[in-house]
């Protein structure tokens, strides 16, 4: 998935798409880290 992609399809769907897409890197962020912490590599 290119970053130019990236803007023009959500350009074309809207702001729906963009809150999912911004809440599910948020999630795997989260993720991470609470994987990182709870195994005592960070």
């Amino acid at each position: 998935l290119g970053l130019g992609v990236d803007v023009r399809v959500i350009g074309r769907v809207g702001g729906r798409v963009t809150a999912a897409v911004t809440l599910s890197l948020i999630l795997l962020l989260c993720i991470s880290l609470g994987m990182i912490y709870g195994l005592r590599l960070g």
